[in-house]
């Protein structure tokens, strides 16, 4: 089950590989 933290810190990690 993937909860709200989890969705938020993988964005985060996301983004920063974007960068």
């Amino acid at each position: 089950m993937n909860t709200a933290q989890e969705k938020t810190d993988r964005n985060k990690t996301r983004l920063l590989n974007i960068i």
